[in-house]
């Protein structure tokens, strides 16, 4: 009678066990469904603002792990539109520039000597296509040797600063 009073006990905490194991894995599954839903979700949002950077943000998540994800990229948007909005005002500065007026020829170059801007005035001077130049170096521009001539004072900041006027080819 000893033994099947203990085994009553056993099967009670075994089946209580396997209630709770079963809960448990039911709670579990529950979770990675509501995570996996919330990163679907997500991963709609950045389907959305692939197609559109520019509008809006994405929609703080219940979850408290998505909730942090979602926050650094809207960050990174923030960054992102800050940095569109930079070029263009810049862009903006050099589209003007480069439609200047006909007999000034006006180059806009970066540090790397890139060519950013080439105006109807370099156009009409040089005969190469605005297309055809930029984002080209600006050494495309001179004839073979001019630009190591020129490049030594270009890289003088007092020749630059107080203005530099030489002939080339």
């Amino acid at each position: 009678m000893i033994g099947a009073t203990a085994e009553g006990p056993t099967a009670v905490l075994l089946i209580v066990g396997a209630l709770a194991a079963l809960g448990a894995a039911i709670l579990g599954a529950a979770a990675i469904g509501a995570l996996r839903a919330g990163l679907r979700r997500l991963g709609a949002h950045l389907d959305e603002l692939r197609r559109h950077p520019l509008v809006g943000d994405l929609p703080i998540e219940a979850d408290p792990a998505l909730r942090a994800v979602t926050a650094s990229l809207n960050r990174l948007l923030a960054d992102l539109r800050q940095r569109t909005g930079d070029d263009a005002r810049r862009s903006a500065g050099l589209d003007l520039l480069a439609s200047g007026p006909p007999d000034i020829a006006l180059v806009g170059a970066d540090a790397e000597w890139r060519v950013l801007s080439f105006g109807r005035g370099a156009v009409n001077l040089t005969g190469w296509a605005a297309e055809e130049i930029l984002d080209r170096h600006l050494e495309a521009l001179f004839a073979p040797g001019e630009w190591e001539r020129l490049l030594p004072k270009l890289a003088r900041r007092t020749l630059r600063e107080a203005g530099l006027s030489e002939s080339v080819k």
